[in-house]
């Protein structure tokens, strides 16, 4: 058989597991070579042994198309970088330097912050000297990958959402300067509900309620519920305190149907058994399923129509 015919043989396949330490020593200044940038393009063998091998990042775009650098090296697994072959086609960055720390220094405010991402460029621009200009919008995909490795995944639906809290690595998010937030999933099918409260705080509003005294505010919004969700409100629920009226309670609902609501108020009253025994007073919009809920899981609740809400309908009618 003539050797022309011949198959070549396969190159070794360099495995999953070697290629991440390969890139895993390819961090930071070992991403530059001689002042110009390079990226992982490819792994192989190299006399036996697997190498990553590195391509020069610079591209130029004239008008007749995409050209790229021919420079490149290797990265073998003691990192150790090879000898550039071919000449690089552009000249080097004198500022690669200063651009590379300003990247880097987005990407950790990224992570760092919940901030607007804009804003958060702008505060990291302000401070980084001998930088040529840099538009927001290239930097916008990097910060979002860098922010995304440290917050929560979006959730698809409140159920999704409710099991991302259960997780560790998450709970960090729930601290605050004088407690902690607890979350509880209630109700099931259509009518799921994620509360969140500070059982301690709880407990200090609570401690000296008076039967027949004890005032709380159910208040709903819509504007600043999660659009992908379809959640239908935001429910917060107050307390009176010295003519003021205290947020304590949470809760992100997919229904505002009765079945809802005394899910909800099951678990106010497991919390605290004694707010049955207060007869409570409950200032409430008009809306018929939270006002049934309430009277249904504590019937000797009294219910006081909110003055705001009834001028509201007055004007609008």
């Amino acid at each position: 058989m003539s050797s022309t015919n011949k198959k070549k043989k396969k190159s070794k396949e360099v495995d999953d597991e070697t290629k991440g330490k390969l890139r895993a020593l390819f961090v930071g200044e070992k991403k530059i070579i001689n002042g110009f940038p390079f990226n992982i393009n490819d792994y192989c063998y190299r006399d036996g042994k697997p190498v990553a091998l590195l391509e020069c990042k610079h591209r130029r775009r004239p008008n007749d198309g995409d050209i790229k650098c021919p420079a490149k090296s290797t990265l073998d697994l003691e990192g150790n970088i090879g000898d550039v072959k071919n000449s690089h086609n552009h000249r080097k960055n004198e500022t690669l330097k200063e651009e590379r720390a300003f990247h880097d220094d987005l990407k950790e405010a990224s992570s760092a912050s919940g901030e607007d991402l804009h804003k958060v460029f702008n505060a990291v621009r302000r401070r980084s000297d001998n930088i040529p200009p840099v538009a927001f919008g290239n930097k916008r995909s990097s910060m979002h990958r860098a922010r995304s490795k440290v917050h929560p995944p979006y959730p698809k639906n409140l159920t999704d959402y409710a099991n991302t809290l259960t997780e560790e690595k998450w709970k960090n998010y729930f601290k605050y300067k004088h407690g902690k937030l607890q979350t509880q999933k209630v109700g099931s099918g259509r009518d799921v509900s994620v509360m969140f409260y500070d059982p301690d705080f709880m407990e200090k509003l609570l401690e000296n309620a008076e039967k027949g005294k004890l005032e709380f505010c159910f208040d709903a919004t819509f504007n600043i519920t999660p659009t992908r969700m379809k959640l239908r409100q935001f429910l917060t629920i107050m307390i009176y305190k010295g003519n003021h009226a205290i947020p304590f309670m949470y809760a992100l609902m997919e229904s505002k149907s009765t079945k809802a609501y005394q899910e909800i108020l099951k678990q106010l009253c497991l919390l605290f058994p004694k707010i049955k025994e207060l007869d409570p007073i409950f200032h409430l919009d008009f809306e018929l399923a939270s006002r049934n809920a309430i009277l249904d899981i504590i019937p000797t609740a009294t219910i006081q129509p909110c003055l705001f809400h009834f001028l509201q309908v007055r004007i609008v009618c």
